[in-house]
């Protein structure tokens, strides 16, 4: 993922940032926030209890924002880079942000406060998740490799190494069992979370795949590529399951619906 690439993704995130603050049923906006408040950034998350939602930048901070009040809580300060990604915890108490500088930050969403700093990548750091229970995280780098880290002590837990270009996607499966990472080497990978050892590699996209996403019941991988192309494949067998086209540029995100049933992906053509 390079900096053009990234520079193409902000119109999607900055999107993402005013969805997150509309009702999903109506779409009616709940709280605008100026556009001269928000700065140009990367990265959106909303805490579990929709009370918070945080969004990063390219002047190296993470704001944290009141969905009820669109004010800015908590400015965080503490990345030398631009901040890529951000994540709430499970149980919103904390959040973690990765960026340039090829460090992840552990913050109390409550106070502000950083709580820990976590070392290993060499690389810019593009993409994070929590594990399901809150006690791991997993980060995708430029260097290559994504880390598993404990989200208590910050010590690495171990590294997935296999990719041969940078790693643009992550995730945790539902059930926590899985981990998946997608890459510009074209693969996404399908990981053991208690080992991990790979179980599949996916060369089913002719591009970069940054997006990755499992479904609930954790039987699919979604994959979102600049190939154009979203694919449904199988988490047990690698299998190639559906082909979804439609979009006309590099496909940077996918998202399964709570029921499993529908597949939501967002494009550098604007749809």
């Amino acid at each position: 993922m390079n900096n053009s690439f990234l520079k193409r993704i902000n119109r999607a995130v900055l999107v993402s940032a005013l969805l997150a603050l509309s009702q999903t049923v109506m779409a009616k906006p709940v709280v605008v926030i100026p556009s001269e408040k928000l700065i140009q950034g990367y990265a959106v998350s909303y805490s579990p209890n929709g009370k918070l939602f945080a969004t990063t930048g390219y002047n190296n901070t993470v704001t944290v924002w009141s969905t009820q009040t669109g004010k800015a809580k908590h400015i965080l300060r503490g990345h030398t880079g631009s901040v890529y990604a951000v994540r709430f915890s499970p149980d919103g108490k904390t959040l973690v942000s990765g960026g340039a500088d090829s460090i992840l930050i552990v913050w109390d969403a409550f106070t502000g406060k950083r709580m820990l700093t976590l070392r290993g990548h060499s690389g810019s750091v593009f993409m994070l998740d929590y594990h399901p229970d809150g006690a791991q995280i997993v980060s995708g780098s430029s260097d290559r490799s994504a880390i598993v880290w404990s989200s208590t002590t910050g010590k690495t837990i171990y590294a997935l190494k296999q990719h041969t270009g940078s790693v643009d996607a992550v995730a945790f499966s539902p059930n926590g069992r899985y981990i998946a990472t997608g890459s510009s080497d074209s693969t996404a990978v399908i990981w053991n979370a208690k080992t991990g050892r790979p179980i599949q590699t996916l060369k089913h996209h002719t591009g970069g795949i940054p997006g990755v996403s499992f479904s609930p019941d954790n039987r699919f991988l979604a994959t979102g590529s600049t190939d154009d192309s979203v694919i449904l494949s199988d988490v047990t067998t690698g299998r190639l399951i559906r082909t979804l086209k439609g979009h006309s540029g590099d496909v940077f995100t996918v998202s399964f619906s709570p029921d499993g049933k529908q597949v939501a992906s967002a494009s550098q053509d604007m749809t």
